[in-house]
């Protein structure tokens, strides 16, 4: 659990904030970028029906994250990241 808090304290200052949490998890990559044109391909998607499905999972994580954070709005110390995982 320690390794998992410290992947989204970025600024090391043992406290998880909402923006952390958002970047973190926007940033973490779908599929190989290698294999991203062959699963659009195969899925049938274009490259901008690609996009616009991840700007909507952009915005289900913000959901998701303001949801959460409307609990903690000082951020998350090691505790409360366990109590809540």
């Amino acid at each position: 659990m320690y390794i998992a808090f410290r992947c989204y304290d970025v600024d090391d200052d043992q406290n998880i904030s909402e923006d952390e949490v958002k970047v973190v998890l926007k940033n973490i990559p779908l599929q190989h970028i290698e294999r991203l044109e062959e699963t659009i391909c195969a899925n049938g998607f274009t490259r901008v029906e690609h996009m616009n499905q991840k700007r909507t999972d952009n915005e289900q994580i913000t959901r998701f994250v303001d949801t959460i954070f409307s609990e903690h709005p000082n951020g998350m110390y090691f505790d409360e990241f366990t109590k809540l995982a």
